[in-house]
C-alpha cells in the first residue's frame, strides 16, 4: 500500500480541524455542565450557611461533599452518551478532562484533611475549602476558557481567582470571616465563572445549531 507523507500545511489544517471540532462539541454539550456545577455550588453554600447559623454545629460543613458527589455523578452521566455515539477524544479534550479531574481529586483530599483536623484536633480549617473554590476552581475555569477560546470563562475564572487571593490575604491578616460578606462573595464568584458562561455557551450552541440546520427563528409581530 502506498503512503504519502503529510505536508506541513496539511498537518496544520488537520490540527486546526481537530481544535475546531473540539470547540464545536464543547459548545454543544458542556454548557449545562457549568450550569449544574454553578447552581449546585450556590445552593450548597446557602444550605451550609443556613444550618451553621441555626445550629453552630461544624459537622454541617460535611454537606460540602454534596458538590463533588452530585457534580461528579452528573458529569459522568453527561459524558456517557458521547462514548456511545463514537466521539473521538482529541488532545484538547484530554487536557480539559485531566485538568478538572485533578481539581476534583484535590478537592476530595482537602475535604478529608479538613474533616480529620476537625475530628482529631477540634480545630475547624474549613475556610481552606473556600480558598480552594475561589482560587483553584477559578484558575481551572480560566484555563478552560483559554483552551476552548471562551472569553466568559476566562473573565469569570480570573475574577474568582482574584477574589480567592484577597480572601486568603484577609485570613492571613486575621480579618474576621463573616457570613454577611463571605456567602455573597461565594455566590457571585460561582455565578460569574460558571453560571453566566454556561448560559452563554448554551446560547452560542443554539445559534450554531440554527445556522447548521439552515432554520431561522420565527419572527413575532409587534
Amino acid at each position: 500500500m502506498n503512503t504519502q507523507e503529510m505536508t506541513r500545511q496539511e498537518s496544520l489544517d488537520l490540527i486546526a480541524e481537530m481544535i475546531e471540532s473540539t470547540k464545536h462539541r464543547y459548545h454543544l454539550n458542556d454548557g449545562n455542565i457549568f450550569l449544574f456545577w454553578g447552581y449546585l455550588s450556590v445552593a450548597t453554600c446557602l444550605l451550609v450557611w443556613a444550618l451553621l447559623s441555626l445550629t453552630a454545629n461544624p459537622l454541617f460543613n460535611l454537606l460540602w461533599l454534596l458538590i463533588p458527589i452530585f457534580g461528579g455523578l452528573y458529569t459522568v452521566f453527561q459524558k456517557y452518551p458521547k462514548k456511545n455515539k463514537g466521539y473521538v477524544k482529541t488532545f484538547t479534550d484530554r487536557i480539559i478532562g485531566t485538568l478538572w479531574s485533578l481539581i476534583g481529586s484535590f478537592a476530595w483530599v482537602l475535604l478529608i484533611i479538613c474533616f480529620a483536623v476537625q475530628f482529631f484536633f477540634g480545630h475547624g480549617v474549613w475556610f481552606i475549602m473556600l480558598v480552594y473554590a475561589f482560587l483553584v476552581v477559578g484558575i481551572g475555569s480560566a484555563v478552560t476558557g483559554i483552551v476552548v477560546q471562551e472569553r466568559s470563562l476566562v473573565v469569570g475564572g480570573c475574577f474568582s481567582a482574584i477574589a480567592g487571593s484577597l480572601f486568603l490575604i484577609a485570613q492571613l491578616m486575621h480579618f474576621p470571616m463573616k457570613a454577611m460578606w463571605v456567602v455573597p462573595l461565594y455566590i457571585v464568584c460561582f455565578m460569574v465563572m460558571m453560571v453566566v458562561p454556561g448560559h452563554i455557551i448554551n446560547a452560542k450552541a443554539r445559534r450554531q445549531s440554527t445556522v447548521e440546520t439552515g432554520t431561522n427563528a420565527p419572527s413575532h409581530a409587534c
